[in-house]
């Protein structure tokens, strides 16, 4: 739970005008739903990659089209003199494997990749995106699509927290 301050200074936060009439609130939810939107345009570009396109998606990896949100500002943090805000992805980006023993962060997997050597010893022969897959990076590309068009002045910590991703 935020302490008093942290609470009060999000009040501020929410009622400050800046030098153009909006909030800071409002200003900072503007900066995360372009970022978002980066993001999301990197998820996408990363399923018009696969081929052929007749490729039938699992229900799983299509929930992770929607499981992408935008923190809301009541949950922000203060922290010194920054307000951090984040982006996050629901609990339904969780899948199962090809033999029913464990779930994994589709998430995590389609950002950073995979090696499966035992799955590659199974079969005979490595397979892209199969037994190995090098990752398609949305989160850093989003990042850095939006520090491109970034009008905002807002700085993005590129820290991403795997504490809950396992």
């Amino acid at each position: 739970m935020a302490s008093i301050k942290e609470q009060v200074e999000r009040i501020v936060a929410k009622k400050a005008k800046l030098a153009n009439g909006r909030t800071i609130e409002q200003t900072l939810m503007e900066a995360v739903d372009y970022l978002y939107e980066c993001v999301q345009t990197e998820i996408d570009l990363m399923y018009g990659s696969y081929t052929p396109k007749v490729y039938e998606r699992r229900p799983y990896h299509e929930s992770l089209r929607s499981a992408l949100y935008a923190e809301d500002f009541l949950d922000a943090r203060i922290k010194g003199n920054s307000i951090e805000v984040s982006l996050k992805f629901s609990n339904n980006v969780w899948a199962w494997n090809f033999n029913g023993d464990h779930k994994s962060n589709v998430a995590l997997l389609m950002n950073y990749g995979w090696k499966a050597p035992r799955l590659e010893d199974h079969i005979g022969h490595e397979v892209w995106r199969l037994t190995y897959y090098e990752g398609w990076r949305f989160l850093e590309k989003g990042i850095a699509a939006f520090n491109r068009g970034n009008r905002w002045g807002v700085k993005i910590d590129t820290t991403i927290d795997r504490s809950n991703w396992y």
